[in-house]
């Protein structure tokens, strides 16, 4: 079943156009989502790119030891 505003409509009873554009919407919503994922995974490359130039540009950051007392 496919609900379009509330109503529900069985695709085995839809016209072969009506099916076509049911399975387009499906490849549209799996495209946007992949596109989301490679957007994430760009922009966590750039940070670790941009942290990597950082790095090699300031030098690695000193670490701090606490002393007690």
């Amino acid at each position: 079943m496919i609900t379009i505003n509330d109503k529900e409509y069985d695709p085995a009873e839809m016209t072969a156009e009506q099916q076509h554009l049911i399975a387009q919407i499906a490849n549209c919503k799996n495209k946007a989502q992949i596109a989301s994922m490679d957007v994430q995974i760009a922009q966590v490359a750039e940070n670790q790119f941009t942290a990597a130039l950082i790095t090699s540009v300031e030098g690695p950051e000193p670490s701090t030891v606490e002393l007690d007392g």
